[in-house]
């Protein structure tokens, strides 16, 4: 098992950018840096689509990054996954390891995917595209890290369980939670937010052709207009049966607009929880090694040799320690109940876990192994069998407990 421990540890930071009004030495910057594609770029997110090209933009799309500690580089980019391709290339040129994550909105630019299940839901891919994400990444992240400044962070959890329902079962569980870390100046300006929410950017549906971020664009924009000069990126959380729950208007940008500016409210209006300001930024990475790839049409299932073809062998699990923080990259589409019960798991030992869905890598859907055969449309994009979510919490757990 091929496991990368790295400890990022801001010592000396006090050399470099003087005293901390805080009296520790967190470091953070953030920047904002716009998508600049190709014309008529397909959208990613629905197969219905066919790969048509767009038809124009409806919002500006972005890459947003926050730099902690001069080390550690998370990132967020309105798209719909992130693979491993675009990973590597933007982290081999930042010359550090990162946390890049797509808000999954379907809306978003295809064309960049290379393996024929991305094409599906992309269209044919176009180097351009490419080209222009990692351009993007890379330009958001080296910014964020020239531009740190002393600072502190802040913890705040609201519950709106209006917001989405599940998708895969009536009575099912839906999870409530909006997580919202501030980062905040010596000046107590805000600098940057990190927003997780529990709904699928699927308020625009396959029949819209313009280039949108959904229900999570107007969210972050909604953010940011609270502080002037700071940056909100946002995460998915445990949604993989979330379905989003709108006002019922004819206009589906405004259902996403309404839907975006009330999670942003309900969390810029959330009491504080917990807070700090450590020098200490320690994290783990571990490419994790998957159970055999299960490829099924229906009731039938590609040999395990072609499936092999399509689809990754490995996925990459990252666990960032901020003081009682844990970021935890999750590389696919978790259910609601897996995510409630790492989070509670994480919380009973005294932490507060922050997932990060669609970070670093994508491997489908991660739901429990009693969904596996239950013949709905997120169980057959299980591409690894029913134990995969227990994998990926077991790496997560062999990640915790080398971080102090």
């Amino acid at each position: 098992m091929k496991v990368r421990r790295v400890l990022l540890l801001a010592v000396g930071c006090s050399l470099l950018a003087g005293p901390s009004a805080f009296g520790g030495e967190l470091f953070v910057g953030a920047s904002k840096v716009e998508l600049r594609l190709p014309p008529k770029v397909p959208l990613a997110g629905y197969s219905k689509r066919r790969g048509r090209p767009s038809t124009g933009q409806r919002d500006p799309l972005y890459v947003r990054a926050v730099a902690i500690a001069h080390q550690s580089v998370i990132i967020s980019c309105e798209l719909l996954i992130i693979d491993d391709a675009i990973r590597e290339a933007a982290t081999r040129r930042l010359g550090r390891q990162a946390l890049i994550g797509a808000t999954h909105t379907h809306s978003g630019p295809g064309a960049y995917g290379r393996r024929y299940l991305e094409k599906l839901s992309m269209g044919h891919y176009d180097q351009r595209v490419f080209d222009a994400i990692v351009d993007a990444i890379v330009a958001a992240g080296e910014e964020a890290l020239r531009h740190q400044v002393p600072a502190r962070w802040e913890l705040a959890v609201a519950d709106v369980p209006s917001a989405s329902r599940n998708r895969m079962r009536e009575d099912g569980p839906v999870d409530p939670e909006v997580i919202m870390v501030r980062f905040v100046g010596a000046d107590d300006r805000p600098i940057a937010s990190l927003v997780t929410a529990p709904a699928h950017p699927t308020v625009l549906d396959w029949q819209n052709r313009e280039l949108s971020g959904d229900y999570p664009g107007y969210f972050m924009r909604a953010v940011e207009a609270q502080g002037a000069g700071s940056v909100c990126l946002f995460f998915p959380g445990a949604i993989a049966d979330q379905a989003p729950v709108t006002e019922e208007l004819d206009d589906r940008f405004e259902r996403a607009r309404r839907l975006g500016e009330r999670l942003a409210a309900a969390a810029l209006s959330a009491p504080v929880r917990a807070r700090g300001n450590t020098d200490a930024m320690p994290s783990c990475m571990e490419d994790v090694p998957l159970p055999p790839t299960r490829l099924r049409l229906g009731r039938w299932a590609l040999p395990r040799w072609l499936g092999e073809a399509f689809l990754d062998r490995t996925a990459t699990v990252t666990v960032l320690a901020v003081d009682r923080l844990r970021f935890l990259s999750v590389p696919g589409d978790l259910s609601s109940e897996i995510g409630r019960q790492w989070k509670e798991e994480l919380r009973r030992q005294g932490y507060e876990p922050i997932l990060l869905g669609f970070t670093n890598d994508y491997i489908g859907y991660i739901l429990p192994a009693a969904q596996y055969d239950s013949g709905e449309y997120e169980a057959q994009m299980m591409f690894n069998g029913p134990t995969v979510a227990n994998t990926l919490w077991q790496a997560i757990e062999r990640c915790h407990a080398t971080l102090p």
